[in-house]
């Protein structure tokens, strides 16, 4: 029972780094994420809500991250109706493999570059950060630190720590300017689609490894064993 606060202290909630609250129930998870959140203030707390309106609760009782799965959802099916072919494109690991390439073929990266506290870049607006990187990117959206995302932000737009830029650019300049200005959670777009082309590959892999314990007669038929003899 995640509600109860001694739980959370014999699991040393205050040591952990990461919580996440995905019970189908709001209040429970406004509840836990308010305790953890008192119980440890470095803590990220992801949270599950099932109504929209929950999001703003979640997040003043702490969460860093709310998952709204029905919104998703919807959203998921609205895109499979309006833009089936480009979502069926990037559902298939080797054509994301295939977009991989081509943003290596032009030196050209999607990037996210998280602003800590006191860096010198906390109060500078989209225009100096892009000034500060001699062109080499350009900011196509920013996750504020309320979780709100704004895409094509205003090149007023101030930047405070916690916020997380979206950047498209080059290969080898961006990983230089976080680098230089200390900037964390540097991973890019290229080696997000290629760990989720492993994390695919994988699954597909053990899918098969089930499926064939499963069905012997599968792996008989493959060519692999010989009944009565075993795999």
């Amino acid at each position: 029972n995640a509600t109860d606060e001694a739980l959370l202290h014999e699991v040393r909630i205050d040591h952990a780094r990461a919580l996440a609250t995905v019970l189908p129930d709001d209040a429970t998870n406004v509840f836990i994420s308010l305790t953890a959140r008192e119980l440890n203030p470095e803590l990220t707390i992801l949270a599950r809500g099932e109504r929209p309106s929950t999001e703003k609760k979640l997040r003043l009782a702490g969460a860093d991250h709310i998952v709204l799965p029905d919104t998703i959802s919807g959203l998921r099916m609205a895109n499979l109706l309006t833009r089936p072919t480009a979502i069926d494109f990037l559902n298939q690991p080797e054509e994301r493999s295939y977009l991989n390439d081509l943003l290596g073929q032009i030196d050209v990266q999607l990037d996210e570059l998280r602003i800590p506290e006191r860096s010198p870049l906390v109060g500078k607006t989209v225009r100096e950060i892009e000034v500060r990187g001699k062109g080499a990117f350009i900011v196509v959206a920013i996750r504020l630190s309320t979780g709100q995302t704004i895409v094509r932000p205003s090149p007023s737009q101030a930047l405070h720590s916690h916020d997380v830029l979206i950047v498209l650019g080059h290969q080898i300049d961006i990983p230089q300017f976080a680098k230089r200005y200390g900037l964390g959670n540097h991973r890019s777009g290229r080696q997000r689609l290629q760990q989720a082309q492993d994390r695919d590959q994988g699954q597909g892999m053990r899918s098969r490894e089930n499926s064939l314990n499963h069905n012997p007669l599968e792996y008989y038929a493959s060519g692999n064993g010989h009944p009565g003899n075993g795999p």
